[in-house]
C-alpha cells in the first residue's frame, strides 16, 4: 500500500520540491528521489529492492517526504493531488490527503470539484470518503451541473442515492435551466426520476407545461410543497 501512494505522490510532483527543509547529506536515495518527485528514479531504486519503509535522522520514511508537498498546490490542468488522487481512484491517496485538511472544495478550469470527479466516474468508496470529511455537496461546475445533476446525468444510481442521503440539493438548475430531476426524464431514466420523486415526495416540478420534455425554451421553476 505505501509503495502505491508513494509512485501516486511522486508522479504529482513531477519535480517539484516536498514541504520540508531538506539536506541532502541527510537523505538516502529513495528519500531524495521522493523529495523531488523523481518517479522514474524511485521505481529504480524499488526494483533494486530499496527498502520502501527505511527511515532518516528524523525517523522519516520517503512516504512522508513525498507527501509534505503543498496539499493545494496545482498541476498543469489547475487540478489538486486530491483531485488527481480521486480521479485516480488512490483511496489511500485520498484519505491522506483529507486526513491532512486539504482545501478539499477547490475547483479546477472547468469549476469540477474533487467530489465532482468522484461523481463521474463513479466510485463509491472515494465519494463515501470524501462526504465523511464533509464537502461541499451542491458546488456547480461551469456547466452549472452538481455532483448531483452529473451522476445523475451519468446514470450513477448509487452515487446518487449517497449524495441525496447527505442532503444534495435536488432543485438546483445547471446552465440549461435544468433539475436533476428534468435530466433524468429528459434521458428517459424512469428509475432514477422514480428515486429522485422519492427522496421528496412533496417535490412538484412546475412551470406551465406538465413535463420536462414538453417544457423546451419555457421558464422553469423547481418548488417544493409547503
Amino acid at each position: 500500500m505505501n509503495k502505491m501512494v508513494l509512485l501516486f505522490w511522486c508522479h504529482f510532483l513531477g519535480g517539484r520540491s516536498a514541504g520540508y527543509e531538506l539536506k541532502d547529506r541527510d537523505l538516502g536515495k529513495i528519500h531524495k528521489a521522493a523529495s523531488v518527485g523523481d518517479l522514474a528514479k524511485l521505481k529504480e531504486l524499488l526494483k533494486q529492492g530499496k527498502d520502501i519503509n527505511q527511515t532518516d535522522k528524523k525517523l522519516r520514511t520517503a512516504l512522508h517526504v513525498a507527501c509534505a508537498v503543498e496539499l493545494n498546490l496545482l498541476d498543469g490542468e489547475g487540478r489538486t493531488a486530491l483531485m488527481k488522487a480521486v480521479q485516480s481512484q488512490h483511496e489511500a491517496c485520498v484519505h491522506i490527503l483529507l486526513e491532512n485538511n486539504p482545501e478539499a472544495d477547490l475547483a479546477d478550469g472547468d469549476g469540477n470539484t474533487a467530489l465532482h470527479f468522484s461523481a463521474n466516474l463513479p466510485s463509491v468508496t472515494v465519494t463515501q470518503l470524501l462526504l465523511m470529511y464533509g464537502v461541499d455537496l451542491n458546488t456547480s461546475n461551469q456547466e452549472g451541473l452538481t455532483p448531483l445533476s452529473l451522476a445523475v446525468r451519468e446514470g450513477h444510481r448509487e452515487i446518487v442515492q449517497l449524495l441525496l442521503k447527505e442532503g444534495a440539493d435536488v432543485n438546483v438548475f445547471d446552465c440549461e435551466n435544468r433539475t436533476p430531476l428534468m435530466i433524468a426524464e429528459e434521458q428517459g431514466m424512469t428509475a432514477m426520476t422514480q428515486l429522485l420523486l422519492k427522496q421528496n415526495k412533496k417535490l412538484r416540478v412546475s412551470w406551465g407545461i406538465a413535463t420536462p420534455l414538453h417544457s423546451r425554451g419555457n421558464k422553469r421553476k423547481a418548488t417544493t410543497d409547503s
